[in-house]
């Protein structure tokens, strides 16, 4: 790990231009890192009409066939978390469902899978 630090720095160092870190754990930087910052910007989670729009266009509309009973309006307004969170959710939902036994035309990522897998993402920041 300090290896990867000393030479994203050395890069850093070497580089004649603008670069632009994007997080949602910000706490988590190396403070080599935060001395080289010069402005921070914190953008606010989408409102929750937004939310629910990147909960269902995570999921191709081919592959929409694959959800039973899905509220991407309650699970918008239960989590209030970033596109990248969604997406981690989404793919951990697909991936329980898949493994599910049964036949293939019965996994169906529902409800249960999306919370669930949204309990995990989170339960990773800490």
């Amino acid at each position: 790990m300090n290896l990867t630090v000393n030479v994203l720095l050395r890069e850093l160092e070497a580089f004649n231009g603008i670069v632009i870190f994007a997080t949602n754990l910000a706490s988590n930087f190396d403070p080599a890192f935060e001395r080289r910052i010069r402005t921070h910007v914190l953008l606010k989670c989408r409102p929750r009409k937004s939310a629910r729009k990147i909960w269902q266009l995570q999921i191709h509309p081919k592959k929409r066939r694959w959800l039973q009973n899905v509220d991407f309006r309650q699970l918008a307004e239960r989590y209030a978390v970033s596109g990248g969170d969604i997406k981690n959710a989404v793919l951990k939902a697909a991936v329980a469902a898949a493994a599910e036994p049964g036949p293939d035309p019965a996994r169906k990522s529902g409800q249960q899978h999306f919370e669930a897998a949204m309990q995990e993402v989170l339960s990773a920041r800490q």
